[in-house]
C-alpha cells in the first residue's frame, strides 16, 4: 500500500487490496447489492459483472452496447430507484473499446451521487498509453466512483493475484470490511512492489505491445477480417461464421484464440498481442487454414 500510495499520490486509507481486481469486482457486489437492488453493465462487457450481481440475487440490468463498447446515455437511462451499482471496463473486455476521458467524465456528472460507479481499469496502463486516459484524482469529484486496477495484465503477474482500487475513504471502508484479512499472498505482494518500480520494462511492454497490435491490424485488413479497434493487448476479430473450425484448427499449430460464444459474439476470436515472433506464428497459421 506504501508502495501504491507514493506511486499514485494517494492515501492509503483510500485503497483496497484484492486477489487480483477480480476480487475488487465481488467486493463492491457484496457490499452495495441485495436482491431488492440491481446493477447495469453493459452488452458485450466482462462476464464476471452479470454472474456475481446473479450469485448475490440482485437484478442485473444489460445495456445494448454502441460499435462494441459501451453507451454511456444507454446506461444512464437505465439507471432507476433500485440502481446501486453501474459497471464500466475501460478498456473494455473482450472488445478493447475505449471511453475518451472527457466523456467518462460527463457521464459520472450525471450519475445519481447514491449510484456507486465501478470503474473497471484492468488494462488501464495500455490505453494510458495510446490516450489519456481517467485518473485517480478524479475520486475527489466523484465520491461514489470506484477505479480498480490489477497487476494482472501489463505488470505480467496474472498467476499471482494482486489487485487493487482507489476509491473514497468511506468506501475503502466498506470494502475492506468484506475482504478477506488475507486475501493477497505474500509472494505476490512482494512481486507486485517490485514491478511497480519497473517503469523502464514496463514501458518497453507498452511500446512492443502498441507496435504489434498495428501489425495485426494491417493483417487483418490485407486478408479481409473486420476487427475491432483495441486499447487492451488484444484484438477480436471477425472469422465469418467459422470462429469454432478456425479455434480448433489452430490448437495443433501451437496457436490458442479466444472463443467469444459465451459474450454473444459467436462470430469472433479474440487473439491475445504477443511478442513479434508469436504474432507472425498467428499470421502464418491463419493464412495456412485459407489456403487449405
Amino acid at each position: 500500500k506504501e508502495a501504491l500510495s507514493t506511486k499514485h499520490s494517494v492515501d492509503m486509507s483510500v485503497l483496497t487490496l484484492g486477489n487480483g481486481s477480480n476480487d475488487i469486482i465481488e467486493f463492491v457486489a457484496r457490499c452495495f447489492l441485495s436482491p431488492k437492488d440491481n446493477a447495469i453493465y453493459s452488452k458485450y462487457a466482462f462476464a464476471v459483472y452479470p454472474i456475481i450481481v446473479q450469485a448475490l440475487g440482485a437484478e442485473g440490468i444489460e445495456v445494448g452496447a454502441k460499435d462494441w463498447g459501451h453507451d454511456l446515455q444507454a446506461m444512464l437511462d437505465a439507471i432507476n430507484k433500485k440502481t446501486k451499482v453501474v459497471f464500466i471496463a475501460n478498456p473494455n473486455n473482450p472488445t478493447g473499446t475505449f471511453i475518451k476521458k472527457n466523456e467518462m467524465i460527463r457521464f459520472l456528472e450525471k450519475v445519481p451521487s447514491k449510484v456507486v460507479v465501478l470503474l473497471d481499469q484492468a488494462y488501464f496502463d495500455y490505453s494510458n498509453f495510446e490516450s489519456e486516459d481517467v485518473s485517480f484524482d478524479l475520486v475527489e469529484d466523484f465520491p461514489n466512483l470506484i477505479i480498480s486496477r490489477t497487476f494482472s495484465k501489463a505488470y505480467g503477474l496474472a498467476g499471482l493475484r494482486v489487485g487493487y482500487s482507489v476509491s473514497s475513504y468511506d468506501i475503502a471502508d466498506y470494502l475492506n470490511r468484506v475482504r478477506q484479512p488475507f486475501n493477497v499472498n505474500s509472494l505476490a505482494l512482494v512481486a507486485a512492489e517490485h514491478a511497480l518500480s519497473d517503469d523502464v520494462h514496463l514501458e518497453k511492454c507498452l511500446r512492443v505491445n502498441k507496435n504489434e497490435k498495428e501489425r495485426l491490424y494491417k493483417f487483418f485488413v490485407s486478408h479481409g477480417y473486420d476487427h475491432i479497434q483495441s486499447f487492451a493487448n488484444f484484438v477480436s476479430f471477425d472469422c465469418r461464421d467459422n470462429s469454432h473450425k478456425i479455434f480448433k484448427s489452430l490448437l495443433p499449430k501451437g496457436v490458442i484464440a479466444r472463443p467469444m460464444d459465451m459474450y454473444k459474439m459467436p462470430n469472433h476470436l479474440r487473439v491475445t498481442v504477443g511478442l513479434n515472433e508469436e504474432n507472425s506464428l498467428f499470421m502464418e497459421s491463419l493464412l495456412s487454414l485459407n489456403e487449405s
